[in-house]
């Protein structure tokens, strides 16, 4: 019993971001919850059987900071992105890099893999381990110091301790 409570519970956490994520497919239109809640409803209790139960939630207010420093980065990353393709003379060294990260495995660890291929200019390529393989339109020395700041914002979203310091 305890075991359906706990698959119900999880059932229950994935049901927002689920339909948060539909709404945005759909572009907000109210008719489509009439095949909408039946398929979120559906991928919530499949969600919550498959994947196992996040050890830890990103904290509301941190979440809050994250998503301003996101979209700062996603325009500054997209004006940088324009810039070097119409200007001929705009510095760039593609390639590939990797950089070992310090975050637990888990939630944070994809995050950050993820953010970094939402970020214009960057790919996350591969996560092995605390290896993440990733392409960048410049991967000169500035770009390790750029993933760095990214995982101690990850670190603070999630409230894990930084080697670095304070996240």
């Amino acid at each position: 019993m305890a075991s359906l409570r706990s698959h119900s519970a999880r059932a229950a956490a994935w049901t927002p971001p689920l339909a948060l994520a539909w709404w945005v497919m759909v572009e907000g239109r109210p008719g489509s919850w009439g095949v909408g809640l039946p398929t979120v409803l559906a991928a919530a209790v499949i969600a919550a059987l498959v994947f196992p139960p996040p050890r830890r939630w990103p904290r509301p207010l941190a979440l809050l900071r994250f998503a301003g420093f996101f979209a700062v980065q996603s325009l500054r990353g997209g004006w940088d992105v324009a810039r070097r393709a119409l200007s001929p003379s705009m510095p760039m060294a593609p390639g590939f890099a990797e950089v070992r990260t310090s975050l637990p495995e888990g939630a944070a660890r994809v995050l950050l893999a993820d953010v970094i291929s939402l970020l214009p200019g960057t790919l996350s390529v591969d996560l092995r381990g605390d290896l993440i393989e990733l392409h960048g339109l410049d991967v000169g020395p500035g770009l390790a110091a750029e993933v760095r700041d990214l995982e101690r914002r990850v670190a603070a979203l999630y409230g894990l301790p930084w080697p670095g310091g304070a996240a």
